[in-house]
């Protein structure tokens, strides 16, 4: 998906998908508040960021594809 969908009211699965993911590894790796990562991905609020980073979080603890993918961002990020 194009980088500037992130930020859109857009509801359509795979635009949320890697919204969410954003917002969870953002929370991880950026030493932000809540509220301050939910006003740069679209102006949410810090309670939209702390669902997001909950449901990353169980999809990865039940989709091992998805996990899959998620630890080879995370290790790209690391080695960045």
């Amino acid at each position: 998906i194009e980088p500037n969908s992130i930020n859109t009211r857009s509801r359509k699965r795979e635009i949320v998908l890697v919204r969410q993911v954003a917002m969870f590894l953002a929370k991880k790796y950026l030493d932000m508040s809540t509220a301050k990562i939910g006003h740069y991905v679209g102006g949410r609020d810090h309670a939209t960021v702390v669902h997001a980073c909950k449901t990353i979080t169980n999809l990865a603890e039940t989709d091992k594809q998805f996990h899959s993918e998620l630890n080879e961002i995370d290790l790209s990020l690391q080695s960045a």
